[in-house]
């Protein structure tokens, strides 16, 4: 299972792509957080954090969800894109992607009243089409592995 982990840091706020094996399972997370107060524009001391990953906006994407995100940055129509909204223990979580007239994609993740947002301009939004794409083609290897594997053990 290949893993990655890319971060866009944009001031106020973070954005966290990554794959990882959580509880054994393998899956693509989108994380979302928010500089903590008064470090908005300032750079943390060695080892310190600008950001509150303790109170983090967190979505676990599906093959599905990857590929909605994918299409939306390939979008150049102005407004919104996508809107993407999972339930889980109760919670609801919203993912919007937005088009600014200026270029600039808006990821605005939102969970009980509160709002993370995210802007992604030319090289962000390449890396993010490229960690998108690697998502997705690990989560189709993925299924597939594990359908040959529970093939294989009937």
């Amino acid at each position: 299972m290949r893993v990655f982990e890319e971060i866009w840091h944009r001031g106020a706020a973070a954005l966290r792509l990554s794959t990882k094996v959580y509880r054994g399972e393998w899956g693509a997370w989108l994380e979302m957080a928010k500089a903590l107060p008064g470090r908005e524009k300032g750079i943390p001391s060695k080892g310190g954090s600008k950001y509150d990953w303790d109170n983090k906006f967190a979505m676990r994407l599906s093959r599905d969800d990857l590929a909605k995100l994918a299409w939306a940055f390939e979008q150049r129509q102005v407004g919104d894109l996508i809107s993407l909204v999972h339930h889980y223990q109760g919670v609801k979580k919203f993912l919007k992607i937005v088009l600014a007239s200026n270029g600039t994609y808006f990821i605005n993740g939102s969970k009980n009243a509160a709002t993370i947002s995210v802007p992604l301009e030319k090289e962000g939004v390449w890396k993010m089409r490229r960690c998108l794409n690697l998502a997705y083609e690990e989560a189709l290897w993925n299924e597939s592995a594990f359908e040959k594997q529970q093939r294989c053990a009937m």
